[in-house]
């Protein structure tokens, strides 16, 4: 068979289709349609199961985790280091008005009243 021969053949079955396809009716129209839909959500269906078994190795999966670990991990030291400095802060603050008010005292009484004034503390 020669290239002009199977040039021919090729454009009369293609003309042969489409006079097929012409004379399909609307309902099997919309059969054909939901066939192919049909084939079309089984063949997507089987491919993201395939997709998702390909990206869920265990080197992924080991990558996954370690990630996780460390942002986690960075997490807590930020948050860990607020925390402490924000502890220390909080410390600072009351020593200065403890001293404060031990400073008053002092100015007023001197260690008596101190002494007097911790008595008072710590029989409360």
């Amino acid at each position: 068979m020669t290239s002009a021969d199977q040039a021919a053949a090729g454009m009369k079955a293609s003309m042969a289709i489409n006079h097929a396809q012409q004379e399909l009716t609307e309902e099997s129209r919309v059969l054909l349609t939901s066939i192919v839909a049909s084939v079309v959500r089984d063949e997507m269906r089987i491919a993201v199961a395939e997709g998702i078994s390909a990206a869920l190795t265990d080197e992924a999966a080991e990558r996954f985790w370690a990630k996780g670990l460390e942002v986690l991990q960075r997490q807590a030291t930020v948050k860990t280091g607020r925390f402490i400095l924000d502890g220390v802060s909080t410390l600072a603050k009351k020593l200065f008005w403890v001293g404060l008010i031990v400073l008053a005292i002092y100015s007023v009484g001197g260690w008596a009243a101190i002494k007097v004034a911790w008595a008072a503390i710590n029989k409360g």
